[in-house]
């Protein structure tokens, strides 16, 4: 697992939290490479799923399996990094975001490990399979009120941008674009909606032309 390219990055998230100065603010961003080709894990986390057939047409070809050990892999670095912030305690002053980037891949008749069911489509185009995803909000600076709520609008990527930008009480507007006549950044602030001071965002605008 020493040699696991995410098992690498995991160990210096952790490094990072042991050495900061839990006095001083942190902004931390890990995009784990892992439910991604090339379908590979560690295999303790491979036999936590022997239990799972084999896919496809060659029998050494577990895509099932190796998504979920590459999913299960994530997870418990994902409670590591809790665990390291809550020894360090800045637990309670952490959000934690976790979001997937697009929906599994189903290509190759689904011999490479995806499964959007029951939504139609998968990672490479615009079904809701694709761009639909698992994400979730934690961090005990998130309110009580809000721990298991979940959202039922819609919340895209680039709304983190002025989402993070309110909660560091920075101004996400660009200001030299709109002096060069620019549209506005097309993103909304969240925040309200996380801290429950509001149950929807300011309605999306359409920018056309």
């Amino acid at each position: 697992c020493c040699r696991y390219e995410d098992a690498l990055f995991e160990q210096q998230v952790l490094e990072m939290v042991a050495s900061h100065n839990g006095d001083v603010p942190l902004f931390l961003f890990w995009a784990p490479h892992v439910a991604h080709a090339p379908l590979q894990a560690p295999p303790p986390f491979i036999h936590h799923f022997e239990f799972i057939n084999a896919s496809g047409t060659d029998d050494a070809l577990h895509h099932r399996q190796l998504m979920h050990a590459m999913v299960h892999f994530a997870d418990a670095a994902i409670t590591n990094v809790t665990d390291a912030f809550k020894a360090k305690g800045m637990w309670e002053t952490t959000l934690l975001f976790f979001c997937a980037d697009n929906g599994g891949a189903i290509a190759k008749r689904g011999n490479v490990g995806g499964n959007n069911y029951p939504l139609t489509g998968g990672k490479y185009n615009n079904w809701e399979g694709g761009i639909r995803v698992n994400s979730f909000i934690s961090g005990g600076f998130l309110p009580p009120s809000r721990r298991g709520v979940k959202y039922e609008g819609l919340f895209t990527g680039w709304d983190y941008y002025a989402t993070f930008a309110a909660l560091a009480g920075v101004d996400a507007t660009d200001h030299r674009a709109a002096r060069a006549a620019l549209p506005p950044i097309d993103s909304v602030d969240f925040s309200p909606v996380l801290l429950g001071l509001a149950t929807a965002p300011p309605r999306r605008e359409l920018v056309i032309g």
